[in-house]
C-alpha cells in the first residue's frame, strides 16, 4: 500500500522523516520515504515563499485562502499522516523521547532509519 496518508503498524515502519515544523513521520517502504522527503521539501518552499505560516505553538496554516492548490494539498497530506500515526508513535516513544529528535536534529528534512534512531538514542534515560 503507497496511499499517503494512512496508519502504519509500529511493526511495519522502517523509519522515519523528520520535517521541521511538521515532526516525526513514519514510513513504512521505500516509497513512503520518497514521497515525505519529496513533501517535505515541498512544504519547506511553501514555507520559504510565504505561502505557509507557522504559530508558535500551532500547527502550521495557509496564510491566504488564495493559494496554490500544490501547497494544500502538500500540507493537508503532511498533517493527516502525521495524525493518523501519532497514537502509534506515542505508543512506542514517550513524548520526551521525540522531542529530543526533534531538537537533535537541526536539518529541515532528514529521514532516519530504526538503525538510525537507535543510535541516536543509544545510552540516553528519559525520565519522566
Amino acid at each position: 500500500m503507497s496511499h499517503l496518508p494512512r496508519l502504519i503498524p509500529f511493526e511495519k515502519i522502517i523509519g522515519y522523516v523528520y520535517c521541521k515544523d511538521i515532526g516525526v513521520l513514519p514510513c513504512e517502504n521505500i516509497s513512503d520515504k520518497t514521497r515525505l522527503m519529496v513533501l517535505g521539501d515541498f512544504f519547506m518552499t511553501g514555507v520559504k515563499e510565504n505561502f505557509i505560516i507557522i504559530p508558535e505553538g500551532e500547527f502550521p496554516q495557509f496564510k491566504d485562502v488564495l493559494i496554490p492548490q500544490k501547497y494544500k494539498e502538500c500540507l493537508q497530506v503532511l498533517l493527516a499522516h502525521l495524525l493518523k500515526n501519532n497514537d502509534v508513535l506515542l505508543s512506542h516513544f514517550p513524548r520526551k523521547v521525540l522531542n529530543f529528535i526533534i531538537t537533535q536534529l537541526g536539518e529541515r528534512i532528514i529521514y532516519l532509519s530504526n538503525n538510525d534512531l537507535h543510535k541516536m538514542l543509544k545510552g540516553k534515560i528519559f525520565r519522566k
